[in-house]
């Protein structure tokens, strides 16, 4: 029994030394990645407009419709004169 445990202990021994081989023997190459493109500018101090556009919408707490109450179309207007309006 003595000998048949030396030669497992021996071929388990060499499938080892088999595997540490193999995994020596493959180097991996390392690949660099090329260097980054850096697009370079010149600086000029100069002054710039400040904008601001923004979207909103009015809503008031107590929304009224206005609709006319008269037919036709404003002829004239002043501030102390009376309106007048034409007939369609």
């Amino acid at each position: 029994m003595n000998y048949k445990i030396n030669i497992l202990t021996k071929a388990l021994l060499l499938i080892y030394a088999l595997l540490v081989a193999m995994g020596w023997s493959r180097k991996q190459t390392q690949v660099t990645p090329p260097p980054p493109e850096v697009v370079v500018t010149t600086v000029t101090q100069r002054d710039i407009p400040v904008v601001q556009e923004a979207v909103a919408t009015l809503d008031g707490f107590g929304n009224a419709n206005i609709n006319a109450q008269l037919q036709g179309y404003l002829i004239a207007s002043s501030d102390s004169a009376a309106v007048l309006f034409g007939r369609t």
